[in-house]
């Protein structure tokens, strides 16, 4: 029962809405009418997944991030070679 998972990290199989088998680690953050809302670990983004759809689950063997992807993207492209020219062009 994925009500007893709440706050926890799984990794779910899922069927999205095209048919397509997809897997992800995610948080559940609640669930409601049939709906599971969850931070998708892979993109740092929250989710909302048809609870019907997810086929199988169990809790994940891996860490909590503390930074998202999104935001190591973000981090990544501030420090990319242009920009620092641009800060020292500055400076």
């Amino acid at each position: 029962m994925l009500a007893n998972h709440i706050g926890e990290l799984l990794e779910i199989v899922y069927l999205d809405q095209t048919g397509k088998l997809s897997q992800r680690r995610i948080e559940i953050r609640h669930i409601r009418n049939g709906l599971v809302y969850a931070d998708c670990l892979r993109s740092g983004e929250p989710r909302t997944f048809k609870q019907e759809n997810i086929l199988a689950w169990q809790p994940s063997k891996a860490i909590r991030p503390t930074i998202s992807v999104k935001e190591l993207a973000a981090m990544t492209l501030d420090k990319s070679p242009t920009t620092t020219n641009k800060i020292s062009q500055v400076s």
